[in-house]
């Protein structure tokens, strides 16, 4: 069986801060597209990598240029 789900993509990033942990997607530095699970750092105001240790994803040459909450994606069954 397949579902599909539409949602909106984010584009104000600065309405990240504090939503915790978010489904981005951006630009990696080859200039392909990538998506991932990331925080904005609201101390730094960097968005670091969903995974311990907490690293920029810049480290990783990827630009976040929009988000939106992982619950958005959900399906109901």
């Amino acid at each position: 069986m397949k579902q599909s789900k539409t949602f909106e993509w984010n584009f104000n990033l600065d309405e990240a801060k504090g939503q915790g942990f978010v489904l981005v997607i951006g630009k990696n530095s080859d200039g392909t597209r990538g998506i991932c699970y990331a925080i904005l750092d609201p101390i730094k105001n960097v968005w670091v990598e969903g995974e311990e240790p907490f690293r920029p994803v810049s480290e990783f040459g990827f630009e976040v240029k929009a988000w939106v909450h992982d619950s958005e994606l959900a399906i109901e069954i």
